[in-house]
């Protein structure tokens, strides 16, 4: 119970403590009953007379929480009024909330820390991150993983990050020079609050710890089975320090969470490399199919000239059949392999759109029953929610995307005439609410029609048109125009070189007026994941572009891109004639 004691003004100026329960007593450390606040503490920050006077003049509760920094504690405030209108009395209930604050800031860094390793591309990118982060937010003066090999009695360290209070670590260390440091990690997490006195470390460890400039230290392990370590993150201090429970709780969450990107991230750098091997031997047995067509074809016009040699030599042409029926064997051999090969590629794209598919579809599931539970909450609970369902709709569009890309990939079917005018017009059609809606002036000269994939076809413009709508200029409505004219081949534009040779090619613009890009990452843009704009800017996964590059050479033809900041972009579409 306080009273507010205020000036001639009626400003509050100072607050007399009338009576406290033992708790509050407990928590000051002092018996505060009869004392005023600016005696107690006179560095009390001032807007807080004004917060107690507000309520003793109007009557309105306050909840607020304030950090003491001399104590460093987080405490939660509840005001209320006591008495009539002329009374200046009110009621202060105080709670130390600092474990919670504590544990809040705690998880938003887990929530950050796992966001920042989703983008990661490679596990040496992953872990530094990783690493800098944990350094970050302890204020460690040295962070690194370490790999123990206990058959080689040697522990790798593959990555760390510091400053010059402590030294860079070695690659590798012998585990027999720290034999009870590494004994305590069998069983649990080896803390270190000082290297001179902790107990239970043999004077070699001490001497080997301290030779490698470590003089406080905690290392989180990871176990497979009893008494088996096997990877773990060390966080080091140049000096001596008392590590608190949640630092090393929060040291053991981290070290599973970057294992565990660092697993993915290794995955799926073993199945990029795997797909570039299946892709160059799918191109060399498209090489090797050709020449041999190629030899046959060069037989097939030996044997028509010297059909009379042939035909006195009957037991040389019986020879000759016997080579031509063993290649159309190793011919038909080979075309099934590429078949079965063509196969296994949309099995596993079936199966991989279903199986990383349906986890994401538990997570939005149990998202929507959340924010359903969460939804009277006024805290940060709903914005985690939604961050996390905004995260799994971002996976669920790059897996359609990849899967588009593969199917693409293994799909030629390229030999029925399709109408351009047809495929522009559905494609509009698709599109035509984010054209009303962004005012967009499209205009679409004389298409020609071309041999190919109408689904294909329709895939390249779809994502042509998509991104001249979405790099829009702000402020200036959008502007797309479509052309095509017949060019001869002798007049292609110096280092286009179409994929298909014949006398002329179709030359189809897509031109707008939006942000445009710098013409140094004309040929950059078409590789797969490749995004000149953060995705906070603009949304997508960088494979659009991708697979436009992909039809159109399925069809034999080529496509270019030019551009200037701000003066929009042309996309250049060759297809043969």
């Amino acid at each position: 119970m306080c009273d507010v004691i205020v000036d001639e003004a009626d400003q509050a100026v100072d607050l007399l403590y009338l009576d406290a329960n033992p708790a509050a007593t407990r928590m000051v450390g002092s018996d505060f009953r009869n004392r005023r606040l600016r005696q107690i503490d006179p560095n009390y920050e001032e807007y807080w007379y004004d917060i107690f006077g507000h309520t003793a003049r109007t009557g309105e509760a306050q909840r607020l929480e304030r950090y003491a920094a001399p104590d460093q504690r987080w405490y939660s405030f509840y005001i209320s009024k006591v008495g009539d209108e002329a009374s200046r009395h009110i009621a202060v209930i105080f709670q130390d909330i600092t474990e919670r604050k504590r544990a809040e800031d705690q998880q938003a860094f887990l929530f950050q820390f796992s966001d920042a390793l989703r983008v990661q591309p490679t596990a040496e990118t992953l872990a530094n991150r990783a690493l800098q982060l944990l350094a970050d937010y302890l204020q460690l003066d040295r962070c690194y993983v370490g790999v123990y090999q206990l058959d080689q009695d040697r522990g790798e360290i593959p990555y760390q990050v510091g400053n010059d209070r402590v030294p860079p670590m070695p690659d590798a260390v012998r585990l027999s020079d720290f034999p009870d440091a590494l004994r305590v990690t069998f069983d649990r997490t080896l803390v270190i609050e000082d290297v001179m006195t902790t107990a239970g470390l043999t004077e070699m460890d001490r001497q080997n710890i301290g030779a490698l400039g470590l003089r406080a230290l905690v290392a989180s392990t990871l176990r497979m089975g009893a008494n088996n370590p096997l990877w773990s993150i060390v966080a080091v201090s140049a000096r001596p320090r008392s590590w608190k429970p949640h630092e090393i709780k929060l040291l053991e969450d981290v070290t599973e969470r970057t294992w565990a990107a660092l697993e993915r991230v290794k995955a799926e750098e073993a199945l990029r490399h795997s797909e570039a091997k299946y892709r160059y031997l799918a191109d060399h047995l498209d090489q090797q199919v050709q020449q041999r067509t190629q030899e046959l074809a060069a037989t097939n016009e030996e044997l028509a000239a010297t059909n009379e040699e042939l035909t006195a030599s009957n037991e040389e042409l019986e020879s000759n059949n016997e080579e031509f029926i063993a290649i159309n064997q190793e011919l038909e051999e080979t075309n099934g392999l590429l078949t079965r090969s063509n196969e296994n590629l949309q099995t596993f794209a079936y199966v991989a759109s279903h199986d990383l598919q349906e986890p994401l579809r538990k997570i939005r599931q149990f998202g929507d029953l959340l924010k359903t539970r969460y939804a009277e909450s006024i805290g940060e609970e709903l914005i985690y929610v939604e961050r996390m369902q905004s995260a799994a709709e971002r996976m669920s569009i790059l897996i359609k995307d990849l899967l588009n890309f593969a199917r693409i990939s293994t799909r030629r079917d390229i030999d029925n005439p399709v109408s351009l005018p047809g495929v522009v017009a559905d494609v509009l059609t698709t599109l035509e609410l984010p054209i009303a809606e962004l005012g967009t002036q499209i205009q679409v000269g004389r298409l020609p029609t071309v041999s190919g994939d109408a689904a294909q076809l329709n895939q390249l413009f779809q994502n042509l048109l998509s991104n001249a709508l979405k790099f829009y200029r702000p402020g200036v409505a959008p502007s797309i125009v479509v052309s095509a004219s017949l060019l001869p081949a002798d007049q292609l534009p110096p280092g286009i070189k179409p994929g298909r040779d014949t006398g002329a090619y179709h030359r189809i613009t897509v031109m707008d007026n939006g942000i445009g890009f710098d013409d140094k990452y004309a040929d950059r843009i078409f590789q797969i994941f490749q995004r000149l704009h953060s995705k906070n800017q603009y949304t997508g996964t960088g494979i659009g572009l991708a697979i436009c590059e992909k039809v159109v050479t399925n069809h034999g033809g080529t496509i270019t891109a030019t551009s200037q900041p701000g003066q929009g972009a042309t996309f250049t579409i060759y297809l043969p004639a």
